[in-house]
């Protein structure tokens, strides 16, 4: 842990001590270059102290050790109750970023969550023009009022756009079980798919 934790809540930010704790209605956090916004207020736990370990304990790989060693480290995460049904939470991990830019909410106002149910998960950044999606099954979802998107098999696209037409597609198969990635859309003539290569990716510009 290489610097401190501030946290965001209800817009009043804090450097907050070393230990655990839970904290109610956070808007971020903030901890070494990475922020961690949540479009609606949550309640978080975080635990920055000295924590004892191996790196073995972590990887189980044979070459890590496994001597015992101790570093302060961070934690974050949501806490979910036994058993949850019908839950839902959101939020946006953003890579080199400051505390005054996660004040500012830059990151936070340019997401938009598409959707976030169990079969499929979906953001657009409207400043950058780039749509992610994951299909955890077979589906379709409405980018827009004029575009939809349908997959036929689980995996992951990320769109990039120019307006309403998509310049660019990327597709991924993270379970390394497909031949082929089927998808379709409205805005591409006759559908398209894609041999999936080794690296279980592709990507094409349109």
């Amino acid at each position: 842990m290489k610097t401190d934790v501030t946290v965001s809540t209800t817009n009043k930010k804090t450097i907050i001590t070393k230990g655990e704790k839970e904290y109610e209605n956070v808007d971020w956090v903030f901890q070494d270059g990475i922020g961690y916004a949540f479009p609606n207020p949550a309640s978080v736990n975080i635990r920055n102290m000295e924590t004892t370990g191996s790196w073995w304990k972590i990887n189980k790989q044979n070459d890590s050790p496994k001597d015992e060693v101790k570093m302060d480290v961070f934690k974050l995460w949501l806490n979910h109750v036994e058993r949850p049904s019908d839950a839902s939470y959101e939020y946006i991990v953003i890579p080199a970023t400051t505390v005054e830019k996660m004040e500012q909410n830059i990151s936070k106002n340019n997401v938009v969550i598409l959707l976030n149910t169990p079969e499929i998960q979906a953001v657009k950044n409207t400043a950058l023009n780039i749509c992610q999606v994951v299909f955890y099954k077979a589906g379709h979802i409405q980018i827009s009022d004029n575009l939809t998107l349908v997959s036929d098999n689980p995996g992951i696209i990320m769109l990039k756009m120019d307006g309403e037409k998509i310049t660019e597609i990327s597709v991924s198969d993270p379970n390394r079980e497909l031949g082929r990635f089927y998808f379709s859309s409205n805005e591409i003539e006759n559908g398209q798919f894609f041999h999936i290569n080794k690296n279980s990716n592709a990507k094409r510009k349109l």
